[in-house]
């Protein structure tokens, strides 16, 4: 009986498949596509990574010529920062070292663009967060400061950082009417400081269903910012959902409702933290190899997604060793600066894509990506995985010219001339032309 199942099963899967490989390549999801659009993927969208240079007490962190070699190994264009409100302090852009320590160093000799986090510091707002009209004044004096100071390195300014988390605390904080309050004080004075700057407001960390975000932006939020920026980490959730598909999808969710409120805005989104601890004591870690695919497939997949301007994760390096502290292990790399294979993946398909231009995601299956990226006009790179979980396996077929790109010397499982897809992606680069050869099938075989 299992037998003739199989068999009907697979004769069917193979019709389906004989169909689609003839319709793929004249029909995809024109909302992830971004055809219009031929500047390279690294002109065009942010790969950054999240440091503490800016917290002088971090240990890990200890100077920017640390971190220097690493950023450049991994080829990021952005990094994420707190500024010290020691910055107060400096009277021109030559004080900012000793006024703000290793982070004024690091914006003379890291290259990548910064996001700068204007937060709270609890000497100069004792209240946690800006809730009254003189700490307002306060944390709007210094954010203008800061925009004098740090124009001419071109940075994007956050305002604040999860401010939405304070309410599990304090039911008094956290709430949107009070960071409406700040942003509508802190925005004009950054903008008039730096008019053509980027500056994000949001900073949403694990937001439900996006009440907070979507309430704020209901009562005028975007009135006062660039683009909104989110933190959708699922690392506590259930084993299965925590996956880079999950945390897109979770974002996808979150832009569908936004153009459905506001058909007649283009409200950009910055995903400026997202991560996994390889290690946790509450929430028990997910594996590092996990992990590395987690980053590959974000990295292949945001930049498809104009309205989606970057993703920084986090973080770059372990802050410690403690087994059962989670904020120990989000690094790319461990507390002795040694890769983890996450950092691999990172860099491996930053650096496939990063020169690209044109990309877009095809789905040949559910949870199935089909990612293509133009390199010249005489040749594709393209990137496949599947996120499903299927009892029927689903396959891939390359033309003789393809070559492949390894993935941090993972193997592909393959059955004669089919590569088996999997949720750790498949790179390869082949002619435009024969793009068309590439076949895809969902079949049991022997």
């Amino acid at each position: 009986m299992f037998t003739i199942i199989s068999k009907k099963i697979k004769i069917q899967a193979l019709i389906f498949n004989a169909v689609l490989s003839f319709c793929l390549f004249f029909m995809f999801d024109t909302s992830s596509a971004n055809s219009a659009e031929t500047k390279k993927i690294m002109d065009q969208f942010f790969f950054g990574v999240g440091m503490h240079l800016g917290q002088q007490w971090n240990k890990t962190y200890k100077s920017p010529q640390d971190v220097k070699s690493i950023l450049s190994d991994l080829s990021v264009n952005a990094t994420r920062d707190d500024l010290p409100w020691g910055i107060l302090d400096a009277h021109s852009q030559d004080d900012l070292p000793n006024a703000i320590g290793k982070m004024g160093d690091g914006l003379d000799i890291i290259s990548a663009r910064p996001v700068i986090i204007l937060k709270g510091d609890p000497k100069e707002l004792p209240g946690i967060q800006p809730t009254s009209e003189a700490e307002r004044e306060k944390y709007t004096n210094m954010a203008q400061h800061a925009a004098t100071l740090l124009k001419n390195y071109n940075p994007i300014f956050e305002i604040w950082n999860e401010w939405n988390l304070k309410v599990r605390e304090n039911t008094q904080l956290g709430s949107v009417e009070q960071y409406l309050e700040l942003v509508k004080a802190a925005y004009p004075a950054i903008k008039k400081e730096i008019p053509n700057g980027t500056v994000l407001v949001g900073g949403a960390g694990d937001d439900k269903n996006w009440r907070w975000i979507l309430k704020a932006i209901e009562m005028g939020l975007m009135d006062y910012g660039d683009g909104i920026s989110v933190h959708p980490y699922n690392y506590c959730s259930r084993l299965s959902p925590r996956t880079g598909w999950n945390v897109l999808y979770s974002v996808k969710t979150l832009h569908r409702e936004l153009k459905k409120a506001y058909p007649d805005k283009d409200i950009l989104i910055y995903i400026t933290e997202i991560g996994w601890p390889d290690t946790d004591g509450e929430c028990g870690g997910v594996s590092l190899d996990i992990i590395a695919e987690n980053v590959a497939q974000i990295l292949l997949e945001a930049p498809a997604l104009p309205w989606l301007k970057g993703i920084w994760i986090y973080e770059l390096l372990d802050q410690g060793t403690d087994p059962t502290d989670r904020e120990d292990h989000f690094g790319l790399y461990d507390y002795n600066k040694n890769k983890k294979p996450a950092a691999c993946a990172a860099k491996t398909v930053w650096q496939f894509i990063d020169e690209t231009t044109s990309p877009k995601i095809q789905n040949p299956y559910w949870k199935a990506n089909f990612a293509i990226y133009d390199l010249n006009k005489e040749t594709k790179r393209v990137a496949i995985w599947d996120m499903a979980t299927t009892t029927i396996p689903r396959w891939v077929k390359f033309p003789a010219t393809t070559k492949f790109t390894s993935l941090c010397g993972r193997s592909i499982p393959k059955t004669e001339t089919w590569y088996k897809m999997e949720s750790a992606p498949i790179l390869a680069e082949i002619p435009s032309v024969d793009l068309s050869l590439i076949k895809f099938k969902q079949a049991i075989i022997p």
